[in-house]
């Protein structure tokens, strides 16, 4: 009479073994809302977490295609400028073909740039771009578009670049090159300028620069 009672109560009855699994359908039972609740928060907390390790996955999948665009950029602003712009360097005739490719390449990279990566490849390579324009747009010792005072600023952020990856590479054995290579050329357009004092200073940290070097 006992288990009847309890029975329709929805409560454990005496005649039947006890173990974890009857607790628990008797508990449902009675508390049916609460056992609901609990369901649906279970199975909440799994979709969840399937949701988040899914997002994680596409997430690691879209770092891995960035990574990928950002190798490929970096790798055709190379080519721009290591095998197309060098190629033409010595030609005649090539030097509005030169400004073209030092600007794409130096486009491609600034646009790396601004996407705040701190790569010190990266800044290498921007460093050797910003040379080249240089060169191309008002170098005197070189063919070159008639804009000095663009090439000095070409200069000016190239040699910023090479420094800040210098202080990031120090065991870099082609940045001292890149560094000294830049304060060469300004020495150039400073005395183009009409800065033979300033020209002078950039020959002599040159001077210091090959030396050490060597």
């Amino acid at each position: 009479a006992d288990d009847v009672r309890r029975f329709l109560r929805r409560e454990r009855v005496v005649a039947r073994p006890d173990t974890v699994g009857y607790r628990l359908r008797t508990f449902a039972r009675r508390r049916r809302a609460l056992a609901v609740a609990v369901a649906v928060g279970g199975v909440a907390l799994v979709a969840g977490s399937g949701v988040a390790v899914w997002q994680e996955r596409r997430a690691e999948r879209a770092r891995a295609e960035a990574e990928a665009r950002y190798g490929d950029v970096r790798a055709l602003a190379g080519t721009l400028l290591l095998n197309a712009f060098d190629a033409s360097e010595d030609v005649a005739g090539t030097t509005v073909l030169q400004a073209t490719l030092a600007e794409r390449a130096r486009e491609h990279l600034d646009r790396l740039a601004a996407g705040g990566r701190r790569d010190p490849l990266l800044d290498r390579q921007l460093a050797l771009a910003y040379r080249r324009l240089g060169d191309v747009r008002g170098n005197p010792t070189k063919a070159n578009r008639g804009d000095p005072a663009g090439a000095r600023a070409a200069y000016v952020r190239g040699l910023a670049l090479a420094e800040r990856a210098a202080a990031a590479l120090p065991g870099d054995t082609a940045l001292p090159g890149i560094r000294a290579t830049l304060l060469e050329r300004l020495a150039d357009v400073e005395g183009a300028l009409g800065s033979p004092a300033a020209a002078l200073a950039r020959q002599r940290a040159v001077v210091a620069e090959r030396a050490a070097l060597a």
